[in-house]
């Protein structure tokens, strides 16, 4: 939801405004926040699995299975790529989706990243 703050000033706080993740699009008029230690907290960020396209209820073992064969097979061509996350656990969580498409390229890209084996220790302490 896009919020519209006028004429706001906030003075020596800890955190001058917090409000819920979303806000993209939050418009601030003649707004002053002076010696705080944080000026605008978003809270409750979207989970790692939800700002790649996934839906919520996605097992994160899945991911990382998912993950994993993609790594395995990083010298394949996209299609074969696309069509190897398609037939796996995950492909069920994905098909029939507007996103599915981007879901998987995300997938691919996060794959292909130095600090892989960190995300998959991150998703393996992901409690769904």
């Amino acid at each position: 939801m896009k919020s519209t703050f006028h004429n706001l000033r906030v003075d020596n706080c800890g955190v001058g405004i917090s409000m819920s993740s979303g806000g993209e699009g939050d418009v601030f008029i003649n707004t002053q926040i002076n010696h705080c230690d944080v000026a605008i907290e978003y809270r409750d960020p979207p989970s790692f699995l939800e700002s790649i396209g996934l839906p919520p209820n996605t097992p994160s073992d899945a991911v990382i299975e998912s993950l994993n064969i993609l790594k395995a097979h990083e010298k394949s061509d996209n299609a074969h790529k696309m069509a190897l996350i398609k037939r796996s656990r995950l492909g069920s969580f994905i098909e029939g989706s507007v996103n599915a498409t981007s879901i998987i390229a995300n997938l691919i890209s996060i794959s292909a990243q130095p600090q892989i084996a960190a995300i998959i220790a991150s998703l393996k302490n992901v409690n769904i």
